[in-house]
């Protein structure tokens, strides 16, 4: 029966990263313009010894700043920062070097709620999705589950995690996996 839940939320995590990727080749399809020729074009040319001037911006809070796939998961995980997206997606390439597709992994996420109401549901969700919880003496909650890795597989899970902790005000302090 585990086995069966595990297998199926991998496959709707997969499906997930395979629809946002789908759709930014879509969205980035979309935005290229056929140019008028009339129109002028301004080409920087840049001396040996310049450097090119790369702005820092403040991040907007529709995301702007960040990439289409950003703002892809953005929508899917609504109580993450974009911050927190681009970060985990930026560790993709050494999750799927060390965790190739059908390594068994056991993933531990951790996180603080202020309220044990907000706690409870928490724990009484994940267990409903197939998660061993286990609370400290400090109030972290951790939340266990063994499953067989596939392409984009830890990241949906790191991300569900995450988002539902925040979207019960909690504190989502990170997770460990494990072969």
């Amino acid at each position: 029966m585990h086995k069966l839940l595990l297998k199926t939320l991998a496959a709707v995590g997969t499906a997930v990263a395979v629809a946002v990727l789908i759709k930014k080749n879509d969205e980035h399809k979309e935005e290229v313009e056929v140019e008028d020729e009339n129109e002028i074009n301004f080409i920087n040319i840049l001396n040996d010894d310049e450097e090119e001037e790369t702005e820092t911006e403040e991040v907007d809070e529709d995301g702007s700043m960040f990439s289409v796939e950003i703002n892809e998961l953005k929508k899917i995980y609504p109580s993450l920062s974009f911050t927190f997206i681009q970060d985990v997606l930026s560790r993709n390439d050494e999750l799927n070097e060390e965790f190739p597709d059908d390594t068994l992994i056991e993933i531990t996420h951790a996180s603080m709620f202020s309220n044990d109401d907000a706690k409870n549901a928490f724990i009484e969700s994940c267990k409903m999705q197939g998660y061993r919880c286990e609370e400290d003496e400090s109030g972290t909650v951790r939340s266990i589950r063994k499953m067989f890795t596939e392409s984009g597989a830890i990241l949906s899970e790191i991300y569900s995690i995450a988002n539902k902790t925040c979207m019960l005000d909690g504190d989502y302090l990170g997770q460990i996996i494990e072969k």
